[in-house]
């Protein structure tokens, strides 16, 4: 009895490190019936958006740039006071059929993008972009790690896989009011290709 006591209490000690790396995200969102406060529209159309099947539904609308629609946005954490991690989880159950028909995370100063990390369609294949690294299924797991002006953008396609680097690079000068953005360009007008947002969280590393 002693001996499996002891090895019981062995084998806690080994496992506590593992959870000892989790840490509670400073925002977490499963998009199960309505937004967590802070998120708002940016030329919203209220008809593209919907809950549905547990989860956030975007239309994927013709419109792309600073015309796109039913852009999700909220305020991004101040990058100059640490190191943080954005992650969203997302599926298109749907073809991408159209030159760069996209979807993602966007770094937004005011209206303008700073920096996008995606999903695309460029030249009939499938994509993460930048770092144009080809994607296979439906799902998708993307992580942006932010630290000053450094950027490195990661993803995965299987919650139990481990993250994969898409690119390294620099965000602009720090702004005032910078936004986190989940948008999609480029869809089809005779086609209704509805994006399901699963999750979205932010982490502090430091």
């Amino acid at each position: 009895m002693l001996r499996i006591v002891s090895f019981v209490c062995l084998l806690c000690l080994m496992t506590l490190p593992l959870f000892a790396q989790e840490k509670e995200p400073l925002l977490e969102d499963k998009f199960q019936g309505e937004l967590k406060e802070g998120w708002s529209w940016l030329r919203e159309n209220p008809k593209g958006h919907r809950f549905a099947d547990k989860t956030l539904e975007v239309l994927m609308e013709p419109f792309a740039g600073d015309e796109s629609r039913n852009v999700l946005l909220r305020f991004a954490p101040d990058r100059r006071a640490g190191t943080y991690q954005i992650e969203l989880y997302l599926e298109t159950p749907f073809t991408f059929e159209k030159q760069f028909q996209q979807v993602g995370l966007f770094w937004m100063q005011g209206e303008k993008v700073a920096l996008k990390f995606v999903r695309e369609l460029i030249d009939g294949e499938m994509y993460v972009f930048p770092g144009k690294v080809p994607i296979k299924g439906n799902e998708i797991f993307m992580r942006l790690t932010v630290s000053g002006e450094n950027v490195k953008a990661e993803f995965k396609t299987d919650a139990k896989d481990e993250y994969k680097p898409a690119f390294e690079g620099k965000l602009p000068a720090y702004e005032e009011g910078e936004k986190i953005g989940i948008q999609c360009w480029h869809g089809l007008p005779d086609k209704e290709h509805w994006v399901k947002l699963r999750h979205f969280k932010i982490f502090k590393q430091d």
